[in-house]
């Protein structure tokens, strides 16, 4: 089963999840966390060790160094978002 098929799986069940908690009148929480929305003005730029593309990429904050962060943030080539995430979404 390819990667892509087991996110949509796990995606497909999560959902289920939280539509039966909803309909069982729970509260539904989602952990959010911080995270980057980050498209580079060049296709594969490389900054902070990581190769960027001209499409969106989504990465968790917590997956990256300080100085990671600070090269990311201080590239002028990237276009850097900051937003919060469920905690199960992103690369």
């Amino acid at each position: 089963m390819s990667v892509a098929k087991n996110d949509e799986t796990a995606a497909a069940e999560k959902a289920a999840a939280e539509k039966k908690a909803a309909d069982e009148g729970a509260t539904v929480v989602v952990e959010k966390v911080a995270a980057l929305k980050v498209v580079s003005t060049i296709e594969g730029f490389r900054r902070g060790g990581l190769a960027w593309s001209t499409a969106v990429t989504v990465v968790k904050v917590s997956d990256l160094s300080e100085e990671q962060l600070e090269q990311i943030k201080g590239e002028s080539r990237l276009i850097v978002v900051e937003v919060e995430i469920d905690a199960g979404d992103a690369e």
